[in-house]
């Protein structure tokens, strides 16, 4: 609806006043104030039928002759009287002020094709005659549900091309459901070996009904992307990990291991006798070694090959309205403690993507690798010393069996409390990271590749495995990496 330039100016007894409306296509629920029958109604009548504007001088003239009626309307320059749209009367109150426009009804969005016109434009809605005033490719009638800011804060991206976020109160696809939280990781086998169901099990989903977004593809392999992993090595659980640790959605979650996996888990010094080379792209990256770990003082974390590798690939597609995205991991280890700051088996989440920033703060990791902490600690057992390392034994050096020189007790802030009936606690006294989140941020509408890989660094013993669970989209970009879950 196009709606031309008008001001309107006119004199009541000791005041101006004036109504205008946009010469662009603006929301047809805006505040025009239009004159009714030479008189002239405020937008910002006091709201009480005759109480003092707040704040008003009380030498100001007044409006209007208390008990003085007049038409008003506060919709668009000629929507008055069209459709369903029509004025409503206002009335003077005791101290000269006008109170509320009582009655009018003003345009609302258009449902197409009920012969009803809702947007007082002068017909009903079509495909053919409705805007797309927030340009996003969806009208009302092709079953967009905000077009204006008065309907939600960020018009364009809320259609039925979007991806619902939860906990932000809007229909963000427009299916008529707030805050819907879809699952597919129900039914899953805890013995499936299919990659595509284990991409399932992280909450990665394949594109429902009406959708263009979603999962695409996925695969095993070794840490340099060939090869096949042993199906020991990987497992879905539906029942939690242990007697505590549960899905953070849906009804499953996925394990990935150096060695085997399993509920609890049992694998101590095992060797899989399975080697490759790490990710080319993220070692070459790193100078074709592996990165240090700051909060360790640096030192000489290892370099290829690596032990016992699995890595899940998995392609996806960015919903229109998604600038990033988060994953839930919990890393565990039994190199902790002893081998802290020595050993680092490694966990990484490889994200492939065309995004860019001029912010180096939202600008993702040059190798890639998002499992890294603010400080730049790769996820392993070298995060004990940077507080990281949180659910293991914090009794002390001699109540924990930790060696000398190796008591990070200080740093296990959630106590050992989450790995009972995990096998990671009760004979020995290794540990957890506890639950992080790791960001990254993407382009609308793109495809991206997220590796997930873990290994053993310098040996093929003391295994270590990762709990992945509750990928998610957000609206709006946000700082990558890796940090404690709020």
């Amino acid at each position: 609806m196009k709606r031309g330039l008008a001001v309107v100016m006119a004199l009541v007894p000791g005041l101006f006043l004036f109504s205008c409306s946009s010469s662009e296509e603006d929301d047809p629920t805006g505040d025009t104030v239009v004159i009714a029958d030479g008189d002239t109604i405020p937008d910002g009548s006091t709201g009480d039928g005759g109480d003092d504007l707040a704040g008003t001088d009380e030498d100001t003239a007044a409006q209007c002759t208390p008990n003085e009626t007049a038409e008003c309307y506060h919709g668009p320059s000629g929507s008055r009287d069209r459709g369903i749209c029509k004025a409503g009367l206002a009335t003077c109150g005791a101290s000269g002020y006008w109170g509320p426009c009582e009655g009018e009804i003003l345009p609302q969005p258009e449902i197409c094709h009920n012969d009803i016109d809702e947007n007082c434009d002068g017909e009903d809605g079509t495909e053919e005659n409705t805007a797309d005033y927030d340009s996003d490719g969806y009208t009302y009638c092709t079953g967009d549900c905000c077009e204006f800011t008065s309907e939600c804060q960020f018009p364009a991206l809320v259609n039925p091309a979007g991806y619902d976020f939860p906990g932000n109160g809007i229909d963000d696809n427009c299916d008529g459901t707030v805050d819907e939280v879809v699952a597919c990781d129900t039914g899953l086998s805890e013995s499936s070996s299919e990659p595509m169901d284990m991409a399932r099990s992280i909450d990665i989903c394949p594109p429902a009904e009406g959708k263009d977004y979603g999962l695409i593809s996925a695969s095993l392999s070794l840490a340099d992307g060939t090869g096949t992993p042993l199906a020991a090595q990987h497992k879905i659980f539906s029942a939690g990990f242990g007697t505590v640790i549960k899905p953070h959605t849906g009804s499953a979650f996925l394990m990935l291991s150096s060695g085997t996996a399993g509920n609890p888990y049992t694998s101590t010094e095992e060797d899989l006798a399975q080697n490759s080379s790490a990710p080319a792209d993220w070692y070459q990256a790193n100078g074709n070694q592996f990165p240090s770990s700051p909060a360790c003082g640096m030192g000489t974390p290892g370099e290829e090959p690596v032990n016992d590798p699995i890595m899940l690939t998995v392609t996806t597609k960015v919903p229109m309205n998604a600038r990033a995205f988060s994953v839930d991991i919990y890393f565990f280890s039994r190199e902790f403690p002893e081998y802290v700051c020595d050993y680092n088996d490694f966990f990484l989440v490889l994200l492939d993507s065309s995004y860019t920033s001029g912010n180096p703060d939202l600008q993702n990791p040059a190798d890639k690798n998002l499992a890294m902490d603010a400080g730049g600690n790769p996820v392993g057992i070298n995060l004990a010393p940077a507080g990281l390392f949180r659910v293991c034994c914090q009794g002390g050096g001699l109540a924990c069996g930790y060696t000398p020189g190796k008591d990070y007790g200080q740093f296990c802030t959630l106590g050992p409390g989450e790995l009972a009936g995990t096998g990671l606690y009760e004979s020995s006294k290794e540990g957890g990271t506890g639950w992080l989140v790791t960001k990254g941020n993407v382009l609308p509408g793109e495809q991206i590749t997220v590796r997930f890989a873990i290994w053993d660094t310098r040996d093929n013993v003391l295994d270590s495995m990762v709990l992945i669970d509750n990928f998610r989209w957000y609206p709006v970009e946000v700082e990558p990496g890796t940090s404690i879950q709020q």
